[in-house]
């Protein structure tokens, strides 16, 4: 993925996102949760990333923010806030959302168009 300086139009900086989306229940919570695996691939440029950069919309358009914390029935993994350049992190988003589907969208502190994942739980 590139992003674009939307200010002189030159490429700012190239950025890959990868996103896994799986549906799990707690069977000890009794709640639903979509986790996105996330995996960022950072340029020569430092990025800040984090949970903060997601959020989850609801097929009904209610947003969620993804958890800080969640059991380790959920995920031992979870994404941490940091900073990466020409290095690739990796960790779970959480988000504790109703079934019916929805998408999942990171925003960039680079800019750009926000990407999205659909999900069907």
């Amino acid at each position: 993925m590139v992003f674009i300086d939307r200010c002189s139009g030159h490429v700012q900086e190239s950025v890959v996102v990868r996103v896994t989306i799986t549906t799990l229940s707690s069977s000890t919570e009794g709640r639903h949760y979509d986790v996105a695996h996330v995996a960022i691939e950072g340029g020569p440029h430092p990025l800040t990333y984090g949970p903060a950069d997601f959020q989850f919309t609801a097929s009904d358009g209610q947003i969620y923010d993804a958890l800080t914390t969640a059991s380790s029935e959920i995920s031992d993994k979870i994404l941490s806030s940091g900073t990466v350049a020409n290095d690739e992190v990796e960790g779970d988003v959480i988000f504790d959302v109703p079934n019916g589907g929805g998408e999942v969208t990171y925003i960039s502190e680079l800019g750009g168009q926000p990407l999205v994942w659909p999900t069907t739980s």
